[in-house]
């Protein structure tokens, strides 16, 4: 589905819904070996987020399966430990021209985007998009969700319907 180059995992255009996008950090051990972004528990998590988004606005949010929307990261290079130094890519990385015209050409289509976390939020902010509604919120990693119990699914559900306003349209 997704095509590698060399240590980096890149997104899929060809969904149905690429005009609502998810930007999550970066690919890690399972997208690596199994070449498809946003695996494992993180995957997971963001498919429960997008079934209650479903239920709620299945006007906006279609479908229920997460590779059925554009999904790319803020940066493509693969990172976990034991493979790179790092488990997340660094400002340069991704602040890198190259790294935020491949963002933009991805992202052209989009009308509403879901910046996941701290790195997705700086990549978009780098991005040059017009007419595109943003909403920023918690990455949907094990971390987050389960360990700390900070985050539930339904909180960043809200968090996207409040940020791209669709109460208020009802």
């Amino acid at each position: 589905m997704d095509v590698r180059q060399g240590e980096k995992v890149s997104c899929n255009l060809n969904v149905p819904y690429r005009n609502i996008a998810f930007v999550l950090s970066c690919p890690g051990r399972l997208e690596q070996e199994y070449n498809i972004l946003c695996k494992g528990e993180t995957g997971e998590n963001l498919n429960i987020i997008i079934g209650i988004l479903n239920k709620e606005h299945s006007d906006v949010f279609q479908s229920t399966d997460r590779y059925e929307y554009l999904l790319t990261n803020a940066s493509e290079k693969v990172h976990y430990k034991g493979h790179s130094l790092d488990s997340e890519p660094s400002k340069d990385e991704i602040s890198d021209k190259s790294n935020i015209q491949r963002l933009e050409n991805e992202l052209q289509y989009a009308d509403y985007i879901i910046a996941m976390g701290a790195k997705a939020r700086m990549a978009i902010g780098l991005c040059r998009l017009n007419g595109v509604v943003v909403a920023n919120v918690s990455h949907p990693s094990p971390k987050n969700m389960r360990l700390f119990r900070k985050i539930k699914h339904d909180d960043i559900a809200k968090e996207i319907i409040d940020q791209f306003r669709l109460n208020d349209c009802n």
